[in-house]
């Protein structure tokens, strides 16, 4: 009886583990998110100096974020976004515009990706 009480107890914190990670994956990506919008909105008016200061906001939200990610997503994927934000930046202050709108494709599908995978689903489990 007793291990069956331990095991009801870790599944259950596992699950309550699982939510939060969700919602905080979830909740901080859309600050990223948005931040991204605001990029491509400056650049399809062609406001390559409020495209900049997007990219430094972004930076800064990531710097910001970047600890609690850390602890719920691949190291790997977590480094993959340090490097799209970086080549924005490059991209944006050297006006290559299609190249910025692929890095930032790119961001918005890797931080899609991340919230999609760390939530727990049959899918992921597998």
């Amino acid at each position: 009886m007793k291990q069956i009480i331990i095991i009801v107890i870790s599944f259950i914190c596992i699950i309550l583990l699982d939510i939060y990670q969700v919602n905080f994956l979830e909740n901080t990506s859309r600050y990223i998110l948005s931040d991204i919008q605001d990029i491509k909105n400056a650049i399809s008016r062609n406001d390559l100096v409020d495209a900049s200061n997007g990219v430094s906001e972004l930076e800064d939200t990531w710097k910001n974020l970047k600890a609690g990610w850390d602890i719920f997503g691949e190291h790997d994927e977590i480094k993959e976004i340090n490097e799209h934000i970086v080549k924005i930046k490059v991209y944006v202050e050297y006006n290559e515009v299609a190249d910025a709108f692929v890095e930032i494709a790119s961001l918005e599908n890797l931080i899609l990706h991340i919230v999609d995978t760390e939530s727990l689903k049959i899918s992921n489990v597998l």
